[in-house]
């Protein structure tokens, strides 16, 4: 199942409402999505995860509505939770 792990976050029907890059060496950029409040939140792509980053840049750019889980026991990200997949609606 998607994002069935411990200590992963299970965000629901969400658009993808920016892409940004990052100066830091272990994370390659980032998305930003509107939370339940209606303000942002910001998620960081890890350095490695290319495939991640270009769906969810599809995602953002065809205005589609994605699932997607997030993982926050990674301390090199900074202070945004770590992106760890997305699923097209």
């Amino acid at each position: 199942m998607f994002c069935d792990s411990k200590n992963r976050e299970f965000i629901p029907d969400r658009e993808i409402t920016d892409i940004f890059g990052v100066a830091n060496k272990d994370v390659l950029g980032g998305i930003s999505i509107t939370g339940l409040n209606g303000s942002n939140k910001n998620f960081h792509v890890g350095k490695d995860d290319y495939y991640l980053f270009n769906v969810a840049k599809s995602a953002h750019f065809i205005r589609s509505k994605v699932n997607i889980c997030v993982d926050n026991t990674f301390n090199n990200m900074g202070y945004y939770d770590h992106l760890i997949g997305i699923e097209y609606k």
